[in-house]
């Protein structure tokens, strides 16, 4: 189940620790068999490290130019950590830039339908006269251990007045 009511609002700076990896483009169909291994070797790096990572995890995913970077896009898992966390083998700490302005929208269910909450999201965004800037967010609400269809995701999306 999908709820379709998108929100504007800020998102703030985040310290998180972070992997990437390449996929050969966006969408569920090509992010999900790669975001899932991420988060599962951050988390094991984190907590091997030491590290208790934040209990909602972050995706984040830009576009790239297969000419120059040989990929569709980049894909990146994150888990919030303290500001004083250095990084390790296997994980970069940084931070998450804040935003003045997103929309967001709130997925309920299995990630199987995100993308139509994604085509959802950037219609609103283009219906209402604002431009999409930087990657796009998805912020794990409630996820793991849960079967999917108990999951809440918010999509992010940064955007500024068209």
């Amino acid at each position: 189940m999908t709820v379709l009511s998108p929100e504007l609002k800020p998102l703030p700076p985040q310290v998180v620790a972070q992997v990437s990896a390449t996929a050969p483009g966006l969408g569920p169909e090509n992010m999900s068999p790669v975001i899932g291994p991420l988060f599962d070797r951050l988390f094991d790096d984190l907590t091997s490290a030491g590290v208790t990572p934040g209990e909602e995890a972050l995706a984040m995913y830009e576009e790239l130019d297969p000419d120059t970077d040989g990929a569709g896009a980049r894909a990146y898992a994150a888990f919030p950590v303290p500001a004083a966390t250095v990084s390790a083998l296997g994980y970069t700490v940084t931070e998450v830039p804040g935003t003045d302005l997103a929309v967001t929208w709130v997925h309920h269910g299995v990630m199987a339908t995100i993308g139509d909450v994604w085509e959802a999201l950037f219609g609103w965004i283009e219906a209402n006269g604002y431009t999409p800037v930087g990657m796009c967010r998805e912020v794990y609400l409630v996820s793991e251990p849960l079967p999917q269809e108990e999951w809440v995701t918010e999509l992010q999306q940064p955007v500024v007045r068209a």
